[in-house]
């Protein structure tokens, strides 16, 4: 759902965590070890989620045959 902006409440979340991790005055192993000792199942999950995912678009932006069948799909 796209807000009157034009930005989904996706991408303005993803644009907040990119602007926290480019901190480069921010320790990003010792935040890691502070996620994990407070972060309960569920948040430790849907992160791992988001890393998946990531993963994932990384990868076919890379592979012409995945982006062209996301094309044929109808997926951007």
């Amino acid at each position: 759902m796209r807000l009157k902006t034009g930005v989904t409440p996706e991408e303005r979340v993803a644009l907040r965590i990119k602007t926290i991790i480019e901190d480069l005055n921010l320790d990003i192993e010792q935040t890691g070890i502070m996620l994990a000792r407070v972060l309960p199942q569920l948040t430790y999950t849907r992160l791992e989620t988001i890393l998946e995912a990531m993963q994932y678009e990384r990868e076919a932006v890379l592979d012409p045959n995945v982006m062209r069948q996301r094309w044929r799909d109808g997926l951007q």
